[in-house]
């Protein structure tokens, strides 16, 4: 329970640490407003990569073993979210875990955070927390108790691409890849984030891969339907 608090304070300081800088800089010059609105139109219906500094990723360094964090920029047509990780062997699909939907307001942003706690033998844990800085949600699943860690080695990506186009689509915001101690990974390029099953080989030398993905939608998703076995 700690670690979700400290997940949730981070992810709220980061929303408003974001929203104080917005304001300051229109007080300085209202003449910057123009470029603001015309930056935000830019900016609407996007997803990137957030630049934690040394202090935001000291913390999260001690709640999580790996952690994934993104920020949304969402305008008024995509009003609801889910983030889930699909777990892949040999670059089939073997499971997805369900990880958080949520509503959107319209006009919104904030952040998205998917952490990754595990043991020297087991992922323990998924958490998938959600923050606009007015409110925030987290989840928290049971791991995957079937890979045993122990006997591999892994590799992080993150989809560092500047900024991604929300639409009607499913995106891939980072992997974690397993890998026998006696082969060798490299990190996934950004080919394969751009489009994943044009360049699914990029994932069949691994014994697992968990891809963290995230789809936005304009009416509530059947969670039913997106999930059935």
């Amino acid at each position: 329970m700690k670690k979700v608090l400290v997940i949730l304070f981070m992810l709220v300081s980061l929303v408003f640490t974001g929203c104080s800088g917005d304001k300051s800089s229109t007080r300085k010059d209202k003449s910057v407003g123009t470029k603001d609105s015309a930056k935000k139109e830019e900016n609407s219906n996007t997803i990137k990569f957030s630049k934690l500094t040394d202090r935001e990723k000291m913390f999260l360094n001690a709640v999580s073993n790996s952690y994934f964090v993104f920020d949304y920029n969402v305008g008024k047509d995509f009003r609801y979210m889910v983030v889930w990780i699909d777990k892949y062997q040999l670059g089939k699909k073997v499971h997805s875990f369900l990880g958080q939907s949520t509503s959107l307001d319209a006009d919104s942003k904030g952040i998205i955070s998917v952490q990754v706690e595990n043991d020297y033998k087991n992922i323990e844990h998924f958490i998938f927390s959600v923050s606009d800085g007015k409110s925030s949600s987290t989840g928290k699943l049971g791991g995957d108790k079937d890979i045993d860690l122990s006997k591999f080695s892994w590799i992080k990506t993150d989809n560092s691409f500047n900024q991604i186009k929300i639409e009607n689509n499913e995106i891939v915001l980072g992997s974690i890849c397993y890998i026998s101690l006696s082969n060798q990974g490299s990190s996934l390029s950004q080919d394969f984030f751009n489009d994943p099953e044009k360049n699914i080989e990029e994932i069949k030398k691994y014994d697992t891969c968990y891809l963290v993905k995230c789809k936005f939608f304009k009416e509530q998703p059947d969670l039913r339907d997106m999930f059935k076995k």
